[in-house]
């Protein structure tokens, strides 16, 4: 395995010496298959929006990657979650377990497996008004064959629409800088067009709380409105969960919403299981007012 993986990343490395991303892209809106029974909607009090990093990379790079994502499949079945802004669902295979159920989901138009992909996908039980996608111009290292950036998505609510901004960002402990500049242009992007009062930051920032590039990020993003729900606990965690990487243990994946009440994220898809953990990373969750 460990060859393997060796050999996949000396390619991609290649690759990304002759690979250049745009600024912006197309995104699809695919509504709720017929013939599907969409899952029941959370609870009356609130409307639950999760995040989650699937870990969905080709194999060798990924062990059991579309099992994986079938499991998380199966466990939206019974509903309860509104919202779902998914990363790294890299292949078709992975994106096809979510398209068994009964959510609306809009992801990157026409921008399929690693190369050049953004493995964005995000899953609602309400109609997608419109959805963007948006590419980083920064990148460093391997992630510049990627295309990394911002799945935009508004979600027609009963009373309200829901902006959701779904997000990756640049891995790597050493590339703090290029973060950096990355958030500099997610609050360029969200100044100037995350109009709707009732909005969402979410995803894989690759940053914790007291790293300098988070610091900005919080503090950009608080100008806008936006607050941090901290789940409060690591969402990358080598100690607890056998598919990450050795590394210190850290809360990476966050949301931030546009709302004036203080609210706190609960930690999920860290429940232990016979079978393994779904991802190398848990998920984050926040229940909202409806209203």
């Amino acid at each position: 395995m460990a060859t393997q993986r060796l050999v996949v990343t000396a390619a991609l490395v290649v690759v990304a010496l002759h690979a250049s991303t745009s600024r912006s892209g197309r995104a699809a809106i695919l509504p709720s298959p017929v013939g599907l029974d969409a899952p029941r909607a959370g609870d009356d009090d609130g409307l639950r929006l999760r995040t989650l990093n699937v870990f969905a990379l080709p194999w060798p790079l990924a062990p059991a990657a579309e099992s994986r994502c079938a499991r998380i499949a199966d466990s939206l079945r019974d509903g309860g979650v509104d919202v779902l802004a998914l990363q790294e669902v890299w292949t078709e295979a992975a994106a096809a377990a979510f398209a068994r159920i009964g959510y609306h989901r809009a992801c990157p138009a026409g921008e399929t497996g690693l190369v050049g992909g953004t493995g964005l996908l995000t899953l609602s039980l309400h109609p997608v008004r419109s959805a963007e996608l948006r590419h980083f111009s920064a990148a460093a290292g391997v992630e510049r064959v990627v295309a990394k950036g911002a799945l935009r998505t508004v979600i027609a609510l009963p009373d309200r629409d829901l902006d959701v901004w779904n997000l990756h960002l640049q891995s790597g402990v050493a590339d703090g800088p290029v973060r950096g500049r990355q958030i500099d242009e997610l609050l360029g992007w969200l100044a100037e067009h995350a109009t709707v009062p009732f909005a969402a930051v979410v995803g894989d920032f690759n940053c914790a709380p007291g790293d300098p590039e988070f610091v900005c990020l919080r503090d950009g993003l608080a100008a806008l409105g936006f607050r941090h729900a901290p789940c409060g606990l690591p969402t990358y965690d080598h100690v607890s969960n056998p598919l990450a990487e050795v590394q210190p243990p850290a809360e990476i994946d966050h949301v931030f919403v546009r709302v004036e009440a203080p609210l706190h994220g609960d930690r999920v898809h860290d429940a232990p299981d016979p079978v393994g953990p779904v991802s190398d990373h848990y998920g984050v969750e926040i229940v909202l007012p409806r209203r």
